[in-house]
């Protein structure tokens, strides 16, 4: 059964009263959290703000699940987001919020991913074969990822210079992602008017 590594380098969250939230270009707290957090805040190496998680591939219904590590459930798709998880709808999803407000509580975790927060799994297609549908998002360089402040980042946050723990560069080596952001994102139904 096909199955890979998924996760964010840096929760869109709060966490232990530093805020994570936003676009590197306007918090550094996020530019931080994708180059291995802080010392000086007591963070990096054992916590990073990060998370992954497994995804698995079932060709009954030709979509990726998730399974969340360590499982709380074993239940597919479950755990992560809450036990109410569909695709459509995203994580945390308020279904008994007027139209368009459904995601206004979410405050985290997957429901909140953004740009400078977004989900990366790997994949294994060919650059060239890629195909939306199978890899379930776009396929992006590794090498290439900026941050909203013009950075080069890394989502690998442990290797934050694009290099194995050896010190192997990795930047050639056509190290490449699936952006699952908007799987995973909370979508309402409707947008309200501004």
């Amino acid at each position: 059964m096909p199955a890979r590594q998924a996760g964010t380098p840096c929760w869109n969250s709060e966490y232990s009263g530093v805020d994570y939230r936003g676009l590197a270009s306007e918090n550094e707290n996020v530019r931080l959290c994708w180059h291995g957090g802080s010392a000086a805040r007591g963070h990096g190496g054992g916590f990073l703000n990060n998370h992954n998680w497994v995804e698995y591939y079932d060709p009954a219904d030709g979509a990726w699940h998730f399974v969340n590590v360590p499982p709380g459930t074993k239940a597919p798709d479950a755990g992560l987001c809450g036990d109410d998880f569909a695709a459509a709808r995203g994580c945390g999803f308020n279904a008994s919020a007027p139209p368009g407000a459904e995601c206004d509580g979410v405050s985290g975790g997957p429901g909140a991913a953004m740009r400078d927060h977004e989900i990366f799994a790997a994949t294994w297609s060919a650059e060239g074969d890629e195909d939306a549908d199978i890899d379930g998002g776009p396929v992006v360089d590794g090498g290439a990822l900026r941050l909203s402040s013009g950075e080069p980042a890394s989502p690998l946050v442990w290797a934050p210079a694009l290099r194995s723990p050896l010190g192997e560069p990795l930047k050639g080596v056509g190290l490449r992602f699936v952006n699952r952001t908007e799987h995973y994102r909370c979508k309402p139904t409707t947008r309200r008017a501004e």
